[in-house]
């Protein structure tokens, strides 16, 4: 019991780090991406832990540390790369810009409410 509620909190704490270091245009991808990429880090990391641990118990500390420090590293040697992609990505936005269908602006749409109710039951 303790242990799931150590996860619940942990799992708290990284998406609120992640959330905190975003804004409105990156939270998305940056929360997928975590959330992902920590699911992947549960099931991957205590597969391999177990199969150096047979070898020598200190092991997967050492290939965990060696691991961050790899992905540091790249993600510093990288930074031109993702300044370049982020840019690309940056000017492909549509949202907020002129466009012949929306005539430059926003248009909310408005139903009644059994057209929302028709569409609820369409959906689910």
């Amino acid at each position: 019991m303790m242990a799931y509620q150590g996860l619940a909190i942990s799992s708290s704490a990284v998406a609120t780090a992640a959330a905190n270091m975003t804004d409105t245009t990156t939270r998305s991808t940056i929360m997928t991406g975590t959330r992902m990429l920590k699911s992947l880090g549960a099931v991957v990391g205590p597969t391999l832990s177990g199969h150096f641990a047979s070898t020598d118990v200190r092991l997967p500390f050492k290939v965990a540390s060696l691991v961050g420090l790899t992905g540091f590293v790249a993600q510093v040697l990288n930074k031109p790369v993702i300044q370049r992609i982020q840019e690309k990505l940056r000017q492909r936005r549509s949202v907020g810009k002129e466009s012949a269908l929306l005539e430059g602006q926003w248009v909310d749409e408005h139903g009644t409410r059994e057209e929302i109710c028709d569409l609820g039951v369409f959906v689910a």
